[in-house]
């Protein structure tokens, strides 16, 4: 049974460890070795699986747009509507179409207003925000 590990170790190049090696090993000998026998027996020999990397599942890219720091952090300010911030954030849907919510945050009051859009009234949506 040995030999079979030793074996299959080397054809998967050391990916399996001792739960798939199980799985793997009583399929092959039409047998039904119990999991702590095969990992013992790994384990005697110095077999261990190979930890594979994960994968990112994201891009890292840069901003297409990045705002002026007009603020330069003073975020108070002395009458209303004098001072507004803001953060688009993107939504994809399960449906593949995207949304957008936008927080607004004024700094007179620290009041909180958010707002929807769909990609076809983006432009409709960002335009108040670039506008000065």
């Amino acid at each position: 049974m040995l030999e079979e590990i030793i074996r299959l170790y080397s054809e998967v190049k050391g990916i399996y460890g001792y739960r798939r090696m199980t799985l793997n090993v009583n399929s092959r000998l039409k047998r039904n070795y119990n999991h702590k026998r095969i990992y013992r027996l790994m384990k005697s020999v110095h077999m261990q699986a190979v930890i594979r990397r994960k994968k990112k599942h994201y891009v890292m890219s840069e901003p297409r747009i990045t705002a002026e720091n007009v603020l330069n952090r003073a975020f108070t300010a002395n009458r209303p509507n004098e001072k507004w911030l803001t953060d688009v954030t993107e939504f994809k849907l399960h449906d593949g179409k995207k949304a957008y919510l936008s927080a607004m945050i004024s700094m007179i009051k620290a009041s909180l207003r958010m707002r929807w859009a769909d990609p076809t009234t983006i432009s409709l949506f960002l335009t108040p925000l670039t506008a000065r």
